[in-house]
C-alpha cells in the first residue's frame, strides 16, 4: 500500500545528573540502527531550554513503522520511560454539540472515507446504536477533517451520550477521548428511522468552518519532558 505520511520527528526533552544515556525502542526491543526497516531513520541531540533534547526521525514511513517507540533515560540514580504510539489511522475527534448539532474534527493523513456515530440513552453501559456517515473532501484542510450532522434522527427530549470514530484506507481510528452528552430539544423533528438498532445509514454531509475545529493537536510532533 502507497503512503504519503511525513517524515516524523519524535523528540523527548530531559535532564539529570550524573548525565543519563538515552536508548530509543520499538515495541519493547532497541532500536537497530543496522535492521532494514530503520535504515531511514537517524537519532541525534541538541540543547533547549539548558536542558537536552533526543530527537528520532523516521523518513520515508510505512506500516512497518508503526507502533510503541519508548524512549528510556537512565543514569545510576534510575531510569525513566515515555512511550508515543506512531499511526496512520484516524487520531480520536474532537467532538462539540452546539444547537442540535453535533460537530468533530480529527487528524488523519491517509483520506477519511467515513465516521461511525455510536448514540446511546443516558446511564447506558453498551453503544447499542450507530450510524455510519460519508466523509466530505470539501470539509478537509490538510491533514484535519471537520463534519457537522443535524440530529434530528434521536428522539426529542431525551437525554443521550455520543460516541465517534473515523476510517481511512487503514482502518477505524481512535474514539473520541470522551463522550459527549446532550438532551435533544423538545420541538426536535425526527426522521422516520429514529432509534432501529445497530444499523448504518448514509447521511449528506454538512460542512463546518467553526473556528474551534482547528484546535486539536498534531499526531505528527510528539514532545514528552522527561524529568
Amino acid at each position: 500500500m502507497q503512503l504519503n505520511f511525513p517524515d516524523e520527528l519524535i523528540s523527548h526533552q530531559y535532564s539529570g545528573q550524573p548525565e543519563p544515556t538515552v536508548d530509543w525502542l520499538f515495541n519493547g526491543f532497541k532500536i537497530n540502527s543496522f535492521d532494514s526497516k530503520f535504515k531511514h531513520t537517524a537519532q541525534f541531540a541538541t540543547m533547549h531550554n539548558n536542558q537536552s533534547v533526543t530527537i528520532f526521525q523516521i523518513k520515508d514511513i510505512h506500516e512497518d513503522h508503526f507502533g510503541d517507540y519508548t524512549c528510556k533515560v537512565a543514569n545510576n540514580l534510575g531510569n525513566i520511560e515515555k512511550t508515543v504510539h506512531l499511526s496512520g489511522k484516524p487520531g480520536p475527534p474532537a467532538l462539540l454539540v452546539r444547537d442540535n448539532q453535533l460537530s468533530w474534527t480529527v487528524q488523519s493523513v491517509e483520506p477519511i472515507s467515513e465516521y461511525k456515530l455510536h448514540y446511546r440513552l443516558a446511564q447506558e453501559d453498551t453503544w447499542k446504536n450507530h450510524k455510519i456517515f460519508k466523509s466530505d473532501r470539501s470539509n478537509q484542510d490538510e491533514e484535519m477533517w471537520t463534519h457537522s450532522i443535524p440530529l434530528n434522527f434521536l428522539d426529542p427530549n431525551t437525554d443521550y451520550e455520543l460516541q465517534l470514530s473515523a476510517r481511512n484506507t487503514l482502518g477505524w481510528g481512535s474514539l473520541a477521548r470522551n463522550y459527549v452528552s446532550y438532551k435533544s430539544s423538545s420541538d426536535l423533528k425526527p426522521e422516520s428511522n429514529k432509534m432501529t438498532g445497530a444499523g448504518d445509514a448514509n447521511v449528506a454531509s454538512v460542512s463546518s468552518s467553526a473556528d474551534w475545529l482547528r484546535t486539536a493537536i498534531p499526531l505528527f510532533l510528539l514532545v514528552v519532558v522527561l524529568l
